[in-house]
């Protein structure tokens, strides 16, 4: 969803007024929609309400379906770490060092992926998204992690499109990180 600055303040405006008439109990969730124009994250309007109010063009932007994949991806490995044995733990620190002692998602740079920290903090802010997982966290990595995240990503990509019903193990867990 491409909004000019008009169209910006024009759906700023209404979300104040259908908020102070208490209307989003029987409809659009206003605070949604204002909490999505404040934080430059318009795609989240078409994501949630692109289906309900028939807009031709629903696909989110690529960063968008890059961070989803992301935050998937790390929900897959925080839960094969959830499931190793004391001894597997061991040796996914020793194999996977220094990024295997208790491996999890710390979200992308602020000085740099500022685009990919908005989205993702818009995305974990929903409390049901990835089962809560992700929320509460602070999300500025401090240093860079697209790069990373892609080249760990086209390793999970394929194991996602047939994944077994089991968490990754040990070895799945060791390439991931040392991707």
């Amino acid at each position: 969803m491409n909004l000019s600055d008009y169209e910006k303040l024009s759906l700023a405006i209404l979300c104040e007024i259908h908020t102070a008439l208490k209307l989003s109990d029987n409809g659009l969730d206003s605070k949604f929609i204002s909490k999505a124009l404040d934080t430059g994250n318009e795609w989240a309007i078409s994501s949630r309400f692109g289906d309900y109010l028939g807009f031709k063009d629903s696909e989110h932007p690529e960063e968008v379906s890059f961070v989803y994949n992301v935050l998937d991806m790390w929900s897959f490995i925080e839960e094969g770490v959830e499931a190793l044995t004391d001894e597997e733990r061991v040796t996914l620190e020793e194999k996977a060092a220094p990024l295997g002692k208790n491996p999890g998602f710390n979200g992308f740079d602020g000085n740099n992926e500022t685009r990919y920290l908005s989205i993702a903090s818009f995305i974990v802010s929903d409390p049901h998204a990835f089962g809560g997982r992700f929320a509460d966290r602070y999300l500025n990595s401090h240093s860079r992690r697209v790069e990373k995240y892609k080249r760990m990503y086209e390793i999970f990509e394929p194991w996602r499109d047939n994944y077994p019903s089991r968490p990754l193990n040990v070895d799945e867990l060791v390439k991931l990180l040392t991707a």
